[in-house]
């Protein structure tokens, strides 16, 4: 049985409650919030019946545990397809929030082809699923991190074994790409302000020669485009105040691709936009109908925790909380108090 009302945060492993049960449901993401069926949801998508495990099969489950529901994955996938205006391809899922084969196999099914990762290994079992799926030589796989020294050399090895797949990686200054191994591309990685990763656009914009210079002379077919981070818009209200904030960005942006393009450099692809900025960069009229293709590239809206939840009322509306996390309660330690192992022992 469920618990009928249960508080938590992420900085106490102590939760509050009110109600029985033995076995709760955490739902994946950060900050306070309210679990199970009850007054205060965690939001309104959020139905406990999605989640639910016959006793008898939770007995013999060890905990913590994730739980997916396959339906609520499948309608996320779907309704990010719809908010692309239903083109598949303007959606790049970075796959590190979900890192699963099974639900990029769906992902591949609902017919994305484009893909982030964080690692050289999830690269490497995506390029494993893909090509069980029979779908190598259609996936492209970014490893969305400028790359050096061993790291570097293994997604060159990687793009060995599997040539028929396509892998990239970031680079931060034309005098990178003299170290990309010669079978894997790359995207020049912009730092919108987020200062993540990347070069600021009055920096590279006075540079633009030099970078003309190394795409024609290493093989303009490896230079794919640009990458556009723009993850601290999430500090912005969605909505107008987003829109203000970033389209003035994209202007920018913008300005800097008709500076490549008069240097003679053609711009296959832009990546823009985590969860919070995604809907504004897909509204944005610049990148729309242009020479390039642009491409957004949540990853968390797959899954669609607590956070994605509150950084965008626009996917909020739309998405159901597809994970959740199985706990057990292992002590009473007070009188209205209860510990719950839920992961780490960092804290809860």
């Amino acid at each position: 049985m469920l618990s009928k009302l249960i508080r938590a945060t992420t900085r106490r492993r102590m939760v509050h409650f009110r109600g029985g049960g033995r076995v709760i449901h955490r739902s994946v993401g950060r900050g306070p919030r309210w679990l199970s069926s009850g007054v205060h949801n965690i939001h309104s998508n959020w139905q406990e019946s999605d989640f639910k495990i016959p006793e008898r099969t939770v007995h013999d489950v060890l905990s913590p545990t994730l739980v997916i529901s396959l339906p609520n994955v499948r309608h996320n996938i779907a309704e990010m397809i719809n908010l692309c205006s239903g083109n598949v391809d303007r959606w790049r899922p970075h796959v590190k929030t979900t890192k699963m084969p099974l639900v990029w196999r769906l992902m591949m099914e609902s017919g994305v082809r484009n893909f982030k990762c964080a690692t050289i290994r999830e690269a490497r079992i995506l390029a494993e699923v893909a090509e069980d799926e029979g779908l190598l030589a259609d996936v492209d796989i970014l490893v969305a991190f400028p790359l050096h020294g061993a790291n570097l050399r293994a997604l060159g090895d990687l793009a060995t074994k599997l040539s028929s797949c396509k892998f990239s990686c970031l680079i931060e200054d034309s005098s990178d790409v003299g170290s990309v191994p010669s079978n894997v591309g790359y995207f020049l990685d912009i730092n919108p302000g987020m200062d993540r990763t990347g070069r600021p656009l009055s920096e590279l914009a006075s540079k633009v020669d030099d970078l003309a210079h190394i795409v024609s002379e290493h093989g303009s077919s490896r230079f794919l485009g640009l990458h556009f981070y723009d993850g601290h818009s999430g500090t912005t209200h969605c909505g107008n105040e987003r829109q203000d904030f970033l389209f003035p960005l994209y202007d920018e942006l913008l300005d800097f691709v008709k500076q490549l393009q008069e240097s003679g450099v053609t711009i296959p692809e832009i990546i823009t936009s985590g969860t919070p900025s995604c809907t504004t960069a897909l509204k944005y009229e610049g990148f729309k109908e242009a020479a390039f293709v642009h491409r957004v590239s949540p990853g968390t809206t797959v899954f669609h925790d607590y956070k994605t939840h509150e950084e965008n009322d626009d996917l909020a509306s739309i998405l159901r909380p597809a994970a959740a996390v199985l706990a057990r309660v292992v002590s009473h330690p007070s009188p209205g108090s209860l510990h719950v192992i839920a992961g780490s022992a960092g804290s809860f």
